[in-house]
Formats: structure tokens, C-alpha cells, sequence
């Protein structure tokens, strides 16, 4: 009898230990926070720019939401917000806490951040503004650890201070591996990424310099929902931070891919019916990642697993991309060129030290490069099993690269989630020991030193100095 007491307490501690990690809400409130272009009002018609395509996706997903904020623009809809005409992040920064404080037990555990763009109009330095953005990021995470972070990069700007523009986004893409790396709930959301995926994002997308015309608000609505509901099925499901988990119905505008993609039980599918390698799906709401994961679903067999790539170092935001492709075969890792979307020839190959992967297993590949070649590191499950290398760097060398997935179709071997990451892991394999070190030619004043230059990993890649 009090063993079974004991198994009850037990049981109850258990339950609240989850809920006080992971709180479940009857409803998800969302703040969109940001300057004019999340107010809507300028440029929107009908008002509430991104707001009102947003609030329509989520309608149509069967999200219970409530879009909170001390403002309201907009009727149809969900209209609250906190979008300022003409604030700067540090004007935003200032008075985030008293708007937290207005809304009381309605504060949001979302926030779509677009920040920055008044900064940049004004001519404050990119140091100043992504320091104002980061004191943003600390406001929401200090107010709830498990809040969660959407920090987009900004649309680009049709006029002489993109490439300031540029330079910010690539500070807030670091600040957002920063925070992420730290364990902060944070997602990154490639809205610059997605717009100058089309070269014709000034005409197709603005309305000026700086505002999005409808159909750019609609673009930016569609990105923040697939970023959106991937956040939402990790937070209630206590799941790490990954770029996609493909909670939707479509494949959606932060990827581009052959129309045989599909999302099949919120899962990555080739749906086609033949076998054969002529689909590839490339993400583009990133660029330059150097490590890129896929889990593959439980359903998954290892037949079907070894016909399914992870495409890399593609060189354009497309399905024909050219670039590499990391896979397991029955005869161990492979490495292949990929040209015009399909696989070309291999570059090289060897034997795994791992067992076959299965359905649930993580397959990551780490890309590192030198003078010396392109190098891929292959994990299974984060543990390091071999090293493919393209001496002669036929792809990958432009200077925006794209990642994605190639999968043979009607096989069992769809993806749970897709993930981008920065920085490499942690360089366990010491450089090789210098065997030959000889002195030659010595004077009374100098000596010449001779030896075989060796590797960053053992003898493999270019040891710096």
C-alpha cells in the first residue's frame, strides 16, 4: 500500500514537471512586433499589412490564436498588434516592457520580430542597431525563458542602402545562431532570403523603397506561417529548435522544389511513383549553413534511406541547383556531384564505421573548407563516422549557398524534420605529428626548418597556424 502511494506521488511530480517545462495553452498569443511594415497601415490595403494573410493561414490550420499587442489596425480579423511607424530598434527596446506590462496576463509567448528597418533609414551604424536588437531578444527571453523568438532578416530595400541592409541581416543571422546556441527558443525567419529568391522582388513585391505591396505582405505571411507552425508543434511538444518540422499542408515559399515534394502527415515526401533521383527540394529561407540535419520519420526504412540525400553548397535557390549530395548506399558514404537539380558522378566514397541507419536515426553532415578541398563529415545519432572530400571543389563555390534534400521516389524514406545549422562541432581529431622535421643550410645567424605539412584532422584538410 505505500509503495503504491509512493508510485502515485511519483507520478503527480512527474506531470507537473512537464507542465511548469513545457505550458500548455488553450490558445497561442502572438505578438507581431515592429515598425510600420508589421503596422500595415501605409501600404496595406485592406490594413494590416502581413497581418491579415497571417491570421487567414492560421484560420485555415485550425490554430486557436490570439494576435495581442497594444495597437489595433485592421477589421476582419484579428487586428492587435505592435507595429510603430518609424521606430528604431532602440525606441522599440525602450518601450517593450511597458507594453508587456499594459497587456498584463495577456503577453504573448510568440513574437514575429521585424526590427530594423527605420535604423537603417536613419543612418545608425549596423553595431548600434543589432546591439538594440539583442536588447530585444533579452526583454522577451528574461520575461519567459521558454518564450518564442521569430527574428526575421529584413525584406531588401529598393534603394542606395541595401548593402547596409545586407550587412545588418548577416549580424542578425549571427545573433540568432548566437541566442540559439545559448538554448533560447529562437527561430530564424529568412524573409530577405525568400524575397530576393525571385529577381524581380522590386516590381513583383514593393510598393516603395521600403514597404511591401499586397502581394509582398502575402509573402511574408506565408513565411512567418511555415516558421510559425513549427515553432508551435515544438513548443507543445517539448521539441528542440529546428528549422522545419512541416506542421502544414503545403511545402510553402521557404522552399523550392520539384512538385513531386509533398507534405504527407506533416512529414517530407517524395510522392512520385517512380524510382529515380530526378527531384531535389532546396530550402531557401537560409543561406551558407555549414552543418545541415534531417531525421528521417520512423516509417522509414534503411532500404529506402539509402536512396536519400542531403543536398549541399547549391548554388542557386531552386530545384536545378548545382552542388553535392551526402547519402549512405549498401557500400558505405557517398559523395556526389549534383548538376541541374540531379546527380551527376561520384567524387568519392568510403566504408562506414556505423551501423546501417533506420527510420527515426539523425543524419547530419558538417561542410568544412580550405585550400585544400571541400570536406563533408557524416554523423548518425551526433556520432562522427567518416570524412568525404572533393579535392578539386568542382561546386559549392558561390558566394550564397543552399541546402536541401534529394529523395528517390516511391520508397520509404520520408523526413521529419530539416535543420540548418552554423559552426562546426566540437574538433576532437588533432592534427597528425610532424614526422620528418630536419634542419638544413645553418649559418651563424639562420637555419632553414623542413617538414611535411600535415592535416586539420589527422593528416586530412590543412592545419591552420
Amino acid at each position: 500500500m505505500q509503495r503504491g502511494s509512493a508510485k502515485k506521488v511519483m507520478g503527480v511530480l512527474w506531470i507537473i514537471l512537464l507542465v511548469a517545462a513545457y505550458p500548455i495553452f488553450a490558445q497561442y498569443r502572438i505578438m507581431p512586433l515592429g515598425d510600420s511594415i508589421t503596422e500595415g497601415v501605409l501600404t496595406g490595403n485592406p490594413v494590416g499589412g502581413y497581418r491579415d494573410d497571417l491570421a487567414d493561414l492560421l484560420t485555415a490550420g485550425g490554430y486557436n490564436f490570439n494576435f495581442v499587442g497594444t495597437k489595433s489596425d485592421g477589421t476582419g480579423f484579428d487586428a492587435d498588434h505592435e507595429g510603430h511607424n518609424g521606430l528604431r530598434a532602440d525606441q522599440i527596446a525602450d518601450s517593450l516592457n511597458i507594453w508587456l506590462n499594459e497587456l498584463g496576463s495577456q503577453k504573448p509567448r510568440f513574437y514575429l520580430v521585424h526590427v530594423g528597418t527605420n535604423d537603417i533609414s536613419q543612418d545608425q551604424s549596423v553595431q548600434s542597431t543589432i546591439s538594440d536588437i539583442t536588447d530585444i531578444i533579452e526583454i522577451i527571453h528574461n520575461e519567459k525563458s521558454y518564450n518564442n523568438i521569430l527574428l526575421c532578416s529584413l525584406i531588401p530595400r529598393d534603394d542606395e542602402k541595401n548593402d547596409v541592409n545586407s550587412e545588418l541581416n548577416a549580424a542578425i543571422r549571427d545573433l540568432y545562431f548566437e541566442k540559439r546556441n545559448q538554448g533560447y527558443n529562437i527561430y530564424y525567419v529568412g524573409m530577405n532570403e525568400v524575397f530576393s529568391a525571385n529577381s524581380n522582388w522590386a516590381s513583383d513585391y514593393m510598393t516603395d523603397h521600403v514597404h511591401p505591396n499586397n502581394d509582398g505582405f502575402n509573402l511574408m505571411a506565408e513565411v512567418y506561417y511555415n516558421v510559425l507552425t513549427t515553432a508551435i508543434y515544438a513548443f507543445g511538444n517539448g521539441e528542440p529548435v529546428v528549422a522545419d518540422y512541416f506542421q502544414r499542408t503545403d511545402l510553402g515559399e521557404t522552399w523550392a522544389a520539384d512538385p513531386e515534394y509533398q507534405i504527407v502527415n506533416n512529414k517530407l515526401s517524395n510522392t512520385t511513383d517512380t524510382a529515380a533521383w530526378g527531384f531535389m527540394a532546396t530550402y531557401i529561407g537560409q543561406t551558407n549553413p555549414s552543418r545541415v540535419v534531417v531525421q528521417w520519420d520512423t516509417s522509414a526504412t534503411t532500404a529506402g534511406i539509402n536512396e536519400g540525400a542531403i543536398a549541399l553548397k547549391l548554388d542557386s535557390p531552386t530545384a536545378d541547383a548545382n552542388g553535392y549530395m551526402c547519402w549512405y548506399s549498401p557500400d558505405g558514404a557517398r559523395l556526389w556531384e549534383v548538376r541541374n537539380g540531379e546527380p551527376y558522378e561520384q567524387i568519392d566514397m568510403q566504408e562506414s564505421s556505423l551501423a546501417a541507419p533506420k527510420g527515426g536515426d539523425v543524419f547530419e553532415i558538417e561542410m568544412i573548407s580550405d585550400l585544400s578541398g571541400h570536406y563533408f563529415k557524416y554523423y548518425i545519432n551526433g556520432i562522427e563516422d567518416v570524412i568525404l572530400t572533393d579535392p578539386n571543389k568542382v561546386q559549392g563555390n558561390a558566394d550564397k549557398l543552399y541546402a536541401g534534400v534529394i529523395l528517390k521516389g516511391n520508397l520509404e524514406n520520408d523526413i521529419a524534420y530539416f535543420d540548418l545549422r552554423k559552426g562546426n562541432l566540437l574538433d576532437t581529431t588533432p592534427p597528425a605529428a610532424v614526422m620528418d622535421l630536419a634542419t638544413e643550410s645553418p649559418t651563424g645567424t639562420s637555419i632553414t626548418l623542413t617538414w611535411t605539412a600535415v592535416g586539420d584532422d589527422d593528416n586530412i584538410g590543412q592545419a591552420s597556424f
